[in-house]
């Protein structure tokens, strides 16, 4: 099953990935490497500015987060990106590869 899968599951069923794991949201980061269930908007600031029609406080699923940096690649400022985030963008990318994100 691809995560791409699972994530439609879990949203047709109205649960988080964290539920799974036992995992609860904290900071909105994850650990390096690995999926998040929830992703704290306002803990990523790249994200914050592609996602300007959300409020500070929202969270975003990993498929939502994803197709924000797709869509919006273009508009990234990868120089002031932080690592934290440059991370999480690689965890999307290897998660969603080959899924179509929806425009």
């Amino acid at each position: 099953m691809t995560v791409g899968a699972l994530i439609n599951v879990l949203d047709a069923l109205d649960l988080r990935l964290g539920q799974l794991e036992g995992v609860e949201p904290g900071d909105g980061q994850p650990a390096p490497g690995s999926l998040p269930g929830e992703i704290a908007l306002a803990a990523y600031p790249e994200l914050r500015q592609l996602a300007w029609q959300l409020k500070d406080t929202a969270w975003l699923s990993p498929a939502e987060a994803a197709g924000f940096y797709a869509r919006n690649r273009r508009h990234l400022n990868l120089d002031v990106m932080g690592e934290g985030e440059r991370q999480l963008m690689e965890t999307l990318n290897q998660a969603f590869l080959g899924v179509h994100v929806p425009a």
